[in-house]
């Protein structure tokens, strides 16, 4: 049996989390996607009619305080926070699922004090969509957090919420 080759970086966020997530934000727009991953009707990234660069801050978007979901590729998710942060800047909310590991500089010198909300997911870890054969993968290796950038918001905050109710909220299915 051979193994499929993919790219790493292209792992798809489980519905149940970005349904949980939706439910508070409405998004607009998947920053960061292809046509066979997106999880909103308009998305960026390679064949969209939106720009294939998530990173390309400027990109006229048509309209002001619009809604992005962002599950970045976790290689390099720096150039990713600063794009965020000057989405922001321009009116837009970002929502950004990460890694938890908020002893990188990545988190200190662009979450910390920058975004504007931090949400620790406790008590397991998101098990990712494999991009080749659709189906969950457990064994992730390390926690997640999901980061916010408000225009709407001045302060920064954190807070937690168990996988368990992720899921309840979300409509997990045992995949």
């Amino acid at each position: 049996m051979t193994e499929q080759k993919f790219d790493k970086d292209t792992w798809q966020t489980p519905k149940y989390v970005f349904n949980w997530l939706d439910m508070r934000f409405n998004f607009d727009i998947d920053g960061c996607a292809n046509e066979h991953n997106a999880l909103c009707q308009n998305w960026i990234g390679d064949g969209s009619p939106l720009g294939k660069d998530f990173l390309d801050t400027k990109t006229p978007y048509p309209y002001r305080n619009l809604r992005f979901y962002v599950n970045p590729p976790y290689s390099d998710v720096t150039p990713f926070l600063k794009a965020a942060k000057e989405l922001k800047d321009k009116g837009h909310t970002v929502v950004m699922l990460l890694n938890n590991d908020k002893s990188t500089q990545w988190y200190q010198n662009h979450i910390h004090n920058v975004a504007n909300e931090v949400i620790d997911i406790t008590g397991g870890r998101i098990a990712f969509i494999n991009p080749v054969t659709g189906k969950e993968i457990k064994g992730n290796s390390k926690g997640q957090m999901v980061v916010v950038f408000d225009p709407t918001m001045e302060d920064y905050v954190t807070r937690s919420i168990s996988l368990d109710f992720i899921k309840k909220v979300g409509g997990y299915n045992g995949m």
